[in-house]
């Protein structure tokens, strides 16, 4: 019994983490998890908010 879990949004991250990079202000980035078993069918389903800040 296999469970896979995905993030749906890893562009969002992304792009979260590279505007703190550039500007040095905190941003925040929502992405989508599901997890399904190895014949496709979804079990779990979370919305994750992540934070960045940029450490000195």
């Amino acid at each position: 019994m296999a469970l896979l879990a995905l993030v749906e949004g890893g562009a969002a991250l992304r792009a979260a983490v590279e505007e703190t990079l550039a500007t040095g202000e905190p941003a925040t980035a929502t992405v989508e998890t599901v997890g399904r078993m190895a014949d496709g069918t979804e079990v779990s389903r979370f919305r994750f908010t992540w934070s960045f800040k940029k450490r000195s």
